[in-house]
């Protein structure tokens, strides 16, 4: 057991004590002059891609909080007819729990009377009505009225948080740009660099 927690600890400690890396990349351009028109319009091309992905990000946002009110509005409408629903069937529950709870502590009483009547006198009719209430009360338990499930309202600010998942503010502009860089002739060298946790 002890060899066990040393290992856990060990293995815990090297993962805490891992290197972090980031990528980093490094473009190289083409000495060419023919190649610095094709490169102007590569960061054209992802300054408008950057351009019209925050411009969409922005109305799905907007768009999303439209949403997520008309929702919000409809959610607390069914939630009003469910709670209303859920009253009545609480106040029903709360009549039939007294009248279970006083047929049940009445059984009881009886059992409780019945059993030691049967015990210290041996009598046949104690002893009889002793299993007859055994049997009532078991019966009350599996009888016993359930107690509704009250309705959860749902929040607008957990509506919203759903809807604004559908919006991406990631569109790979950056990817396109490499695309295109390489295509200029330019080079891209991709290096890995520790940031944390390195090795001397």
């Amino acid at each position: 057991m002890f060899r066990w927690l040393v290992v856990s600890f060990s293995i815990l400690f090297l993962v805490g004590c891992a290197p972090t890396y980031k990528v980093q990349k490094h473009y190289i351009f083409p000495n060419d002059n023919a190649s610095k028109k094709c490169l102007d319009n590569c960061r054209i091309k992802k300054d408008i891609c950057k351009r019209d992905c925050e411009t969409n990000y922005k109305k799905c946002l907007d768009s999303a909080y439209e949403k997520a009110q008309d929702i919000y509005s409809l959610s607390d409408m069914e939630y009003q007819r469910k709670y209303n629903e859920y009253r009545n069937d609480f106040n029903r529950y709360y009549i039939s729990l007294s009248v279970w709870q006083r047929s049940y502590d009445q059984s009881y009483k009886d059992f409780i009377y019945f059993s030691k009547q049967c015990k210290k006198f041996k009598q046949k009719y104690a002893c009889k009505r002793k299993i007859e209430l055994d049997y009532t009360l078991r019966r009350l338990l599996e009888t016993k009225p359930k107690e509704p499930t009250k309705p959860t309202r749902s929040s607008f600010e957990e509506i919203l948080s759903k809807q604004q998942l559908y919006c991406k503010n990631n569109c790979e502009c950056d990817d396109e740009y490499d695309i295109c860089f390489n295509g200029c002739g330019g080079k891209i060298v991709v290096e890995k660099i520790c940031i944390e946790n390195c090795k001397q």
